[in-house]
């Protein structure tokens, strides 16, 4: 199926959406967090219908919390794994109120035996990342025919549109 322009993503089409997606919005990315929020708002207003995981939503609320350290704890992003397992009670300190109300706008998919055992093909035959496999294992499970990401890990994968905010030309 190959690589997408995100512009051209049909209405009412199911997507699924990668962390990156949701980071971008939620840091405001200086490069893609404006065409993020663009994408996600057709989610919102109900013209495409987004789906997501729970390894995604892990992801996510990770590097949340890691950009929440950096900039209101002055923490190394090397060090921060180190500086929450000394200091486990800043989690406490973390509104994480944004990033649970944008990843609601999402259904998030169930992760099964039966996915994880799909997912183990994905890793020889496309070269994904175990977590990326879970992902396509989940997509094709359930139907979806679209994933939304800036991951070029999945350029290569052909049994599933990969929609991606630029394009060549663009970063």
């Amino acid at each position: 199926m190959g690589l997408q322009s995100l512009t051209s993503l049909e209405k009412s089409e199911k997507v699924f959406v990668d962390s990156n997606i949701l980071i971008y919005h939620l840091t405001q990315d200086e490069l893609y967090g404006e065409l993020s929020r663009n994408f996600l708002k057709r989610i919102e207003e109900g013209e495409l219908s987004g789906y997501t995981s729970p390894v995604v939503v892990s992801e996510v609320l990770f590097m949340f919390i890691k950009a929440w350290i950096m900039g209101h704890k002055g923490i190394a992003p090397g060090k921060i794994i180190h500086y929450l397992k000394r200091n486990p009670q800043v989690l406490g300190e973390i509104d994480l109120s944004k990033p649970i109300e944008l990843v609601s706008t999402l259904e998030v998919l169930p992760t099964t035996e039966e996915t994880i055992s799909h997912s183990y093909a994905y890793i020889s035959k496309y070269h994904l990342l175990p977590n990326d496999a879970i992902n396509l294992s989940l997509i094709r499970k359930n139907g979806i025919r679209n994933l939304v990401t800036q991951d070029s890990d999945f350029n290569d994968v052909d049994i599933v549109g990969v929609w991606n905010l630029k394009i060549h030309g663009g970063k």
